[in-house]
């Protein structure tokens, strides 16, 4: 049976920046976990950042963490189309 990649924060853990999640009610992501075929993957919280944290935007290949109203943290980064691999 084939697994399903699903974001954590989707599937109510609390790993989102503000400390919340984003539960979504479906039946057949209910039935997928029944079935034990998803994943559960939160890349913020494997890459080691913290919850709560400083909301992040990706502009263009910057990732800007806003500390105040004025981003101040950049870091250039590569995003990979999965489709490629």
């Amino acid at each position: 049976m084939l697994k399903i990649l699903v974001s954590s924060c989707l599937l109510g853990e609390t790993v989102r920046y503000d400390g919340k999640n984003k539960l979504i009610e479906n039946d057949i992501l209910r039935l997928w976990v029944d079935q034990d075929r998803v994943i559960s993957f939160c890349p913020e919280v494997s890459a080691g950042l913290p919850v709560p944290r400083t909301a992040a935007e990706i502009a263009g290949v910057m990732v800007l963490m806003c500390l105040t109203e004025q981003p101040v943290l950049r870091i250039k980064t590569e995003f990979v189309s999965l489709k490629n691999l």
